[in-house]
């Protein structure tokens, strides 16, 4: 199948056509160069020796209902996953009937899997009247593509209805990465997918390791609510407050247990194939919007991990890996043991632990479906292990000997550290605490509407970052000069009345080692925060835990002063790099980046509810003039307040 393009009236209509090759396109960059797309099924291929392409892919926005009428006749396979459109139009979720925002009435949204230094083009159309969206590419850096990073009123106007926005970047970056909505609780309610970036595996340090490395074995967790997110938002006081998921899903499906009558739905399990003998890469992106980390465990099998946020380690062997939202991990299975089947299990921690959320997948040895012989585990008697990767508990992370309990910073990176990260100390070190704001009740007060959302506890909240509570301006400044004018520094706002709301910038210049003091300032019982660095990848240098307890600041100090003496005698070499972090309760992490990637960089928790109530800051890097020019045609946005004239 090929595509044709038919200019009626400059809008592009895509057909079916029996050609050869594939159609030109003109470029925004050079009106007089032509390109020829692939399609999504052309993009998926082996990397060694590929040159690259133009990966096309068209999004359709709309809402849609799970279990509707095309799953009487037909269920969404892996195959089309692979299409711009599927054939099915199948949602099964876990068999519960709700309201979804589908791409291409798909969940998850079009696998988009391609080689590296490929050029990806979307065009992502909103059908769904009265909602504005984005759609950011968590991973990507964008470097010459910062106008793509899809952050509402920072990158670019939110997409409304019934309009079309043309994402086009190069991925230069490798690695398993995704794609979701940056507006408002979206991503929860069906927007993302995952994005795979292969690169040639002879220049993988860990090729080696593995055999394949194949398009069904992505592996994409996501929590699911039993209605729209924005009915949590701010939430509820009688009926279940907070924010936590109805169930877990892995690949879009799972079932799922009613509480009260202890019935199950009838949904069939994801499933992974393997052959006896063979080393699989399998990549697991964590696409959650609620604060439950998970644990992940196949039955009688050891997991190898050799990347993590798209960036390669030095493998290490573990049983379990606990995650939270916006990381992923690339793992090898040997398949080494009997035919037959095996349980996959995921696991809610934190918050999720007295929900006791769990749920399943199957590996089979073989091409066919068929369930385990033994019993499935339970939340209380789930599978076993022992070695764990990423463990909530950050007691041992100060140590350079690995224990049962491994933390990120004790593994290393595979490659080589960049040269300009190496230098003993930084340029410049940032302290960014992050806490929140407890209202009393005097908020409901007339002439008072500041954002806040309800907490498990049932108090009123909002997020804070150096004391600030984000907020979106009203151009984005990366192309709208107007955009400027409602930004803020912590400086800038030091007398402010708390809670301060504003756009919190921090201005950085470009070619500056940066390190950054990442603390819990507002420790709530079982809460990790995960906070998500755009445009970046960053070492993880120290990870520290004070008690669970807010750390004061002569403790700070005390975790600077050793972590400086450790800078000195050359222990840190060679540190895991990321681009998404948990911080422990109540504790510290230690970032270090180069700012090479000049842009408007947001930094925040990946937490919707926290996101959205404030716990962002965007990290300005470099100049106006460091930018590449402002994309012809690129839609502008902001208030509309002329003289009253009437």
């Amino acid at each position: 199948m090929f595509l044709d393009i038919i200019c009626i009236r400059n809008i592009l209509l895509w057909t079916e056509t029996n050609q050869t090759t594939e159609p030109p396109l003109r470029t925004a960059r050079d009106t007089n160069r032509q390109v020829v797309l692939s399609t999504p099924e052309q993009c998926y291929r082996p990397c060694d020796g590929a040159q690259p392409l133009y990966c096309y892919y068209h999004f359709r926005l709309e809402y849609y209902t799970t279990m509707a009428t095309p799953c009487n006749a037909c269920r969404t396979n892996s195959f089309e996953r692979s299409k711009n459109q599927s054939t099915c139009e199948c949602i099964v979720g876990d068999g519960f009937e709700k309201t979804i925002f589908s791409i291409n009435r798909q969940f998850p949204g079009p696998y988009i899997q391609v080689c590296q230094h490929d050029k990806i083009i979307v065009d992502v159309e909103n059908a769904a009247e009265g909602t504005d969206t984005t759609i950011h590419w968590h991973g990507i850096f964008q470097n010459s593509y910062q106008y793509y990073d899809g952050v509402p009123h920072i990158t670019q106007c939110p997409i409304t209805a019934p309009n079309t926005f043309r994402y086009q970047f190069a991925v230069d970056n490798a690695g398993t990465h995704f794609y979701h909505s940056h507006s408002a609780l979206l991503l929860l309610d069906g927007q993302q997918g995952p994005l795979i970036v292969r690169s040639p595996k002879s220049q993988d340090p860990n090729g080696h390791l593995y055999d394949e490395d194949i398009f069904d074995h992505v592996i994409f967790l996501s929590d699911w609510m039993h209605q729209l997110a924005i009915e949590r938002l701010p939430g509820k006081f009688a009926m279940k407050p907070g924010q936590t998921p109805d169930n877990f899903l892995i690949n879009g499906l799972g079932d799922y247990t009613d509480p009260n009558t202890g019935q199950r739905t009838n949904v069939q399990l994801a499933y992974f194939n393997v052959t006896a003998g063979r080393r699989y890469r399998f990549r697991m992106i964590n696409s959650f919007g609620t604060v439950c980390p998970t644990e992940f465990l196949i039955e009688k099998h050891k997991l190898t991990v050799i990347a993590s946020d798209g960036e390669d380690l030095e493998p290490v062997v573990v049983d379990k890996i606990v995650s939270v939202t916006g990381e992923r991990y690339d793992f090898i299975l040997n398949a080494n043991q009997g035919s037959g089947s095996y349980w996959i299990q995921l696991r809610g921690l934190g918050e999720c632990m007295g929900l006791k959320i769990v749920q399943f997948a199957v590996l089979v040895y073989g091409n066919k479906a068929i369930m385990p012989r033994t019993s499935r585990p339970t939340y209380d008697n789930p599978i076993r292990g022992v070695v764990e990767l990423n463990s909530l508990s950050g007691a041992d992370c100060g140590s350079t000997s690995l224990t049962n309990n491994i933390c990120i910073n004790q593994l290393k990176y595979a490659g080589n550290t960049p040269q300009e990260e190496q230098k003993t100390y930084p340029d410049l070190r940032l302290y960014v605490p992050f806490s929140f704001f407890v209202y009393d009740k005097k908020m409901f007060t007339v002439n008072s509407a500041n954002p806040f959302f309800i907490a498990v506890d049932r108090s009123l909240i909002t997020s804070l970052v150096t004391n600030i509570s984000y907020t979106e301006p009203e151009s984005p400044p990366i192309s709208q000069y107007e955009g400027y004018e409602q930004l803020c520094t912590a400086e800038e706002v030091s007398t402010c009345t708390k809670p301060c709301f504003c756009t919190h910038v921090i201005n950085v210049p470009k070619q500056t080692l940066i390190e950054i003091l990442l603390c819990d300032e507002g420790p709530f019982e079982y809460l990790y925060h995960p906070f998500h660095l755009h445009g970046y990848s960053f070492e993880v240098m120290a990870i520290k835990e004070f008690n669970r307890t807010t750390p004061t600041a002569n403790e700070r100090y005390q975790f600077l002063r050793d972590y400086d003496r450790g800078l000195q005698n050359g222990k840190y070499i060679r540190q895991p790099r990321k681009d998404t972090i948990k911080v422990p309760e109540g504790g510290c992490v230690i970032l270090r980046f180069y700012t090479n990637n000049p842009g408007w960089w947001l930094f925040h928790c990946h937490f919707l509810w926290h996101t959205v109530s404030g716990m962002d800051v965007v990290i300005h890097v470099g100049d106006d003039q460091d930018m590449p020019p402002v994309p012809n045609g690129f839609p502008v946005c902001g208030n509309f307040k002329p003289s009253v004239y009437i």
